[in-house]
């Protein structure tokens, strides 16, 4: 692969080539209702404003997996107003794209901290190896690492970004992975020169 002239890491992948296991934690972490909804969800919605009004602080966001993608394609300010234009852009990608094609978009050009775009890229500079070969543990990290690429930075929170692993593993009814510091060390950006495979 070439670096591109904006300087971002990716590797386009086909929706068929990308595991199983990524598109599940994806799909159970970012947006449960993805295959029925129309670009927003109206129940997440109303289920953020209610927890802002009760807390008094913004406890959950009412985005779905389409709103990333249309930000990407339509880069708007964090204000209500940006927000709404998100929400707009978000229907109307919807309406001209199918969910497979929004999946595909949002599996390639998600942003996953510094100049790494796409699950690919993420898998290769996390874990020095492709998406098709990623453990169902490190699955469920690369579905939550869009949210807050910074937040979740793999040497810096490891121990906490652990803990929501299993907890999302445990949510989806699956074992916990067996991991402990020893056995699984801190991933190191290994970011390849070159796409071997």
């Amino acid at each position: 692969m070439r670096l591109p002239t904006r300087g971002v890491w990716r590797y386009p992948l086909r929706l068929d080539e990308v595991p199983s296991d990524y598109l599940q934690a994806l799909l159970h972490f970012e947006d449960r209702r993805f295959r029925h909804h129309p670009g927003i969800d109206p129940l997440a919605l109303l289920r953020a404003t209610w927890q802002a009004i009760r807390y008094r602080r913004i406890v959950s966001g009412g985005s779905t997996l389409t709103m990333p993608v249309a930000r990407l394609i339509d880069p708007t300010p964090r204000s209500l107003f940006g927000k709404c234009r998100q929400a707009l852009r978000a229907l109307q990608l919807e309406w001209h794209l199918d969910k497979n094609q929004m999946l595909t978009l949002y599996v390639n050009y998600a942003p996953f901290g510094g100049t790494l775009e796409g699950a690919q890229a993420a898998s290769y500079g996390y874990f020095g190896k492709p998406l098709a070969r990623i453990s169902p543990a490190e699955a469920a990290l690369l579905a939550v690492l869009p949210q807050a690429p910074s937040r979740y930075a793999v040497e810096e929170r490891h121990d906490s970004r652990r803990v929501r692993v299993h907890r999302l593993h445990r949510q989806a009814g699956r074992p916990r992975p067996a991991t402990t510091r020893a056995s699984h060390p801190v991933p190191r950006c290994v970011c390849p020169e070159r796409l071997d495979e």
